[in-house]
């Protein structure tokens, strides 16, 4: 007898333990049953996709280019100043028409052999700087372009969940079924 007590008592426990455990599960279960009558209902199903159509934007973005280039001229080139010559020529024949004339033509020699040195000394000047000389120059240029590229957005997604055509936009290809989220909820007069 004692052991059927010590059975009966075990079981007790047991039923007690099973009810205690169960209580969060049933208390869930009225809870989902209150939302439900709340209004408040949200499943989760699949939709079959019809078509996924792809997005494309197009960026435009402005591009400079630089382009550089040498080219070769020929220019005459001056050596010195292009007075010296005349200067030291004025000078020179100053004083040998100083030397040469005597008396009151000494006058009129100096004048004449300053006027005939400058002659002659911007001619050398002119002969040096008529030597021509190639020259490279550098040229730049800049261009502005307008570089154009195709990205890929997203996808215009049409899909039917019950008989009904539905489209929404995805940022990835979403396959042949559509995960939706689906709300019930009762229409107030």
């Amino acid at each position: 007898m004692k052991t059927r007590m010590l059975r009966m008592t075990s079981l007790s426990a047991l039923t007690v333990l099973g009810l205690a455990s169960a209580s969060p599960v049933l208390a869930n279960h009225d809870r989902a049953h209150d939302d439900y009558a709340a209004g408040e209902a949200v499943f989760y199903d699949r939709a079959r996709v019809l078509r996924a159509d792809p997005l494309y934007e197009v960026v435009r973005t402005p591009v400079e280019t630089r382009e550089c280039w040498r080219e070769e001229r020929t220019e005459m080139h001056r050596q010195g100043n292009g007075r010296a010559g005349m200067v030291a020529g004025g000078i020179i024949g100053g004083v040998l028409g100083h030397e040469v004339g005597d008396g009151d033509n000494r006058k009129v020699a100096t004048v004449a052999g300053t006027i005939l040195g400058a002659a002659v000394g911007r001619e050398m000047d002119r002969d040096r700087e008529a030597r021509p000389r190639t020259v490279e120059e550098r040229h730049c240029r800049v261009t502005e372009d307008v570089v154009e590229e195709e990205y890929l957005r997203g996808y215009r997604v049409t899909y039917q969940y019950h008989g009904r055509r539905f489209t929404t936009f995805s940022e990835a290809h979403p396959g042949k079924f559509l995960h939706v989220q689906v709300g019930v909820a009762p229409v107030r007069d």
